[in-house]
């Protein structure tokens, strides 16, 4: 007996308006968090790019032509997550490991800009050179991440709770009989 109500129950969820308006709705709010996701990754993203770089390579060139040293490049390092690597005369320094020489960086630059790394070599004044690298992308990717997981989250507590009522029936007025909201109208003939 309790498995002819739940088939019938089954068979009622499958063909529920509600069902399908929820379905309909998640489609819609996925679709529309796509496409402002391709409108910021295609319009957004590198107008705000050519904007920041422009600002990096300025900030790099001032730096560079005051004479950095291990010292002021070791506190842009740390308050801007710039980092500085030094070739010339006096000797070689860097404030980073991990960063490339300035060669390797010119062959990077070569195959062209990405979002997670940004180099610039700048002529320092005592005939060496001083590379640049600023990568901005963990810090947006991080962001990014953290506003779609608030995101999920949210959507999760105001609409999970809404879809299980309306697949159990129980937001129903009606207990989820559907028949008593027909629309009946008026047929004239003439």
């Amino acid at each position: 007996m309790s498995e002819a109500i739940e088939a019938i129950g089954a068979r009622r969820v499958r063909t529920s308006v509600f069902v399908k308006l929820v379905a309909i709705l998640m489609a819609m709010a996925t679709s529309l968090l796509f496409m402002v996701a391709a409108f910021f990754r295609l319009v957004g993203t590198p107008t705000v790019n050519a904007a920041m770089e422009g600002v990096v390579r300025e900030y790099a060139t001032l730096a560079a032509a005051s004479g950095l040293d291990r010292d002021a490049a070791l506190g842009i390092r740390d308050r801007l997550d710039v980092y500085v690597r030094y070739e010339g005369p006096p000797g070689t320094w860097t404030v980073a490991a991990g960063l490339p020489t300035i060669a390797e960086a010119r062959r990077r630059m070569a195959e062209g800009t990405s979002l997670w790394r940004v180099y610039y070599v700048v002529p320092a004044r005592d005939g060496g050179e001083y590379l640049f690298a600023w990568f901005p992308g963990h810090r947006l990717h991080d962001a990014h991440l953290y506003l779609l997981l608030l995101l999920l989250v949210q959507v999760i507590k105001t609409a999970l709770p809404q879809v299980y009522q309306v697949v159990a029936g129980s937001a129903l007025p009606t207990g989820g009989d559907l028949s008593v909201f027909t629309l009946t109208m008026p047929i004239r003939v003439e």
